[in-house]
């Protein structure tokens, strides 16, 4: 038998509930299991701790545009100058000032293709191979080819020497320079080659990763690792391990080190190398990634929003809890042991790290112009959360939804939308006397007083800092609740949400 309002009221107890210890989001468990102050849906908040869960900042200004077109951008600092270095869709190449934005071409139309890649050697010259064309160096003044019959798919820097996986046929084999070289491939002075052999390493070599005092060596579906780099009397030798196999990534811009490890996408999941073993990092987002689109590639990056230091991958998403169904670009965003989602714009095609002042900062581009990322606090930001649908300990039980209220902390205005939710449907709530931090003033006979600037425009009082928002529901019933919350604001800080329920009989 349906439960009646009038019967919760007789049967129950009004209890409050609060929570403010946010972790991350979770879609792979179901909404009804995550835990209590998991969300089922982050979109452009970052975890930071207890009671701050902080909306993300906007995009930065378009530092430059390349007419030509972007398809990628790397980022090195290169003699104590931090540089964004794009590879545009014409072959040509650009150095880009992070400081001021000047642009210097390093490269014409067609001297390169977009499958080149590149790396630093010290940091003073760029390099850079291509599988088609060669390989190229970069001093800030001139691009000067090498060798352009040393074609390549990959390029790292380790132990005082470059390294490069051949291209076509030869996407096993890592061809290694002299010692104290970029340039010099002679065997006599311990230059060489090496192809990788072993079974447990299916298919071809998709990156090299300099980090954590080895080389890694990125498969489809395995790692390996070169260590203990010798040369003696000309003559060079190393050790190859094989870390793992059976995970590995096809997207060789996915592969970035973080702290004392690194990460990378594969089609199933998100995995990090710790020491030697894999880690699943993305446990919590397996139910996301049946809705996203993996391309050719899927560019990482590495950076801090607040203070908190980020790793960052872009992927396309089908989604439509923060979407609409249809292909729009999202961050997948880890920090702390937690994710989230970020949106920078609807058109990011791109991001990379680069280091400025001692601080990784993030950076995009559209295709045309390149921004920094989560730079503007002053930027309005589209944002939407999920929580868990609550049982409040017994989903048999019966309930009355009785009051919700927001804490939360802002300099400007803001102002949610709230639907409330049960385990059938949701109920929107008007926010107009609900979470508006505005101060309204009120004349004689009870008028509201308005205040007009320049232009006629309204002049919108608020109060600055700690918001404590309540209203009545209007007696929703069900068995679970939830709440979705959505808007588009410049930075604020959710700090906790509570809610009053009713509790009805058990069965009925």
């Amino acid at each position: 038998m349906p439960v009646q309002p009038h019967q919760i009221a007789d049967l129950g107890l009004q209890k409050s509930y609060q929570f403010r210890d946010f972790k991350g989001m979770n879609v792979t468990d179901a909404r009804t299991a995550i835990d209590d102050t998991e969300f089922f849906w982050i979109e452009n908040f970052i975890p930071i701790g207890k009671g701050q869960l902080a909306l993300v900042p906007g995009r930065g200004a378009n530092l430059t545009t390349v007419a030509a077109g972007i398809f990628n951008i790397w980022g090195f600092t290169r003699s104590d100058v931090p540089y964004l270095y794009s590879v545009n869709t014409d072959g040509s190449a650009t150095e880009i000032r992070v400081s001021d934005g000047n642009k210097t071409t390093v490269a014409a139309a067609g001297v390169l293709t977009t499958s080149a890649r590149l790396a630093i050697w010290k940091d003073t010259n760029i390099l850079i191979i291509d599988p088609t064309k060669g390989y190229f160096q970069w001093d800030g003044a001139t691009l000067t080819t090498i060798d352009a019959a040393r074609l390549g798919i990959a390029i790292a820097v380790f132990e005082f020497r470059v390294w490069i996986v051949g291209a076509g046929a030869n996407k096993r084999q890592i061809t290694f320079t002299a010692p104290n070289t970029f340039s010099d491939f002679n065997g006599a002075n311990g230059a060489g080659s090496t192809t990788l052999s072993d079974s447990a390493f299916p298919g071809q070599i998709y990156n090299l990763l300099s980090a954590v005092e080895q080389l890694w060596i990125i498969g489809g579906a395995a790692v390996d690792a070169i260590t203990n780099v010798t040369t003696v009397s000309g003559v060079t030798s190393f050790s190859i391990t094989n870390v793992v196999t059976n995970v590995g990534s096809t997207f060789p811009s996915s592969v970035v080190g973080f702290f004392r490890t690194f990460l990378f996408l594969s089609p199933y999941g998100q995995y990090a190398i710790v020491g030697a073993t894999p880690q699943k990092l993305s446990d919590k987002l397996d139910g996301l990634f049946p809705l996203l689109t993996l391309g050719t590639d899927q560019p990482s990056a590495v950076g801090t929003i607040y203070n908190v230091f980020t790793v960052v991958t872009l992927v396309t998403s089908t989604d439509s809890i923060g979407g609409t169904g249809s292909a729009r670009p999202i961050l997948l965003c880890f920090t702390q042991g937690k994710w989230f989602l970020a949106t920078q714009g609807t058109s990011l095609k791109w991001v990379t790290s680069v280091v400025v002042a001692g601080s990784p900062q993030m950076w995009g581009t559209d295709g045309s112009a390149v921004f920094q990322l989560f730079k503007d606090t002053a930027t309005t930001v589209t944002y939407t959360l999920k929580t868990k649908l609550w049982d409040f300990g017994l989903w048999t039980q019966a309930k009355e939804w009785l009051r919700v209220g927001l804490e939360f902390q802002s300099n400007m205005l803001v102002t949610p939308s709230l639907t409330l939710e049960n385990e059938h449907f949701g109920k929107a709530q008007t926010f107009t006397t609900f979470a508006q931090n505005t101060l309204v003033f009120i004349g004689s006979g009870g008028l509201v007083l308005t205040f007009t600037g320049a232009g006629n425009n309204p002049i919108i009082w608020i109060t600055a800092g700690l918001v404590l928002g309540k209203r009545a529901t209007g007696g929703m019933l069900g068995h679970y609740f939830g709440l979705t919350i959505t808007g588009t604001s410049t930075a604020f800080t959710l700090s906790a949400i509570a809610l009053q329920i009713k509790l009805g009989g058990e069965w009925d």
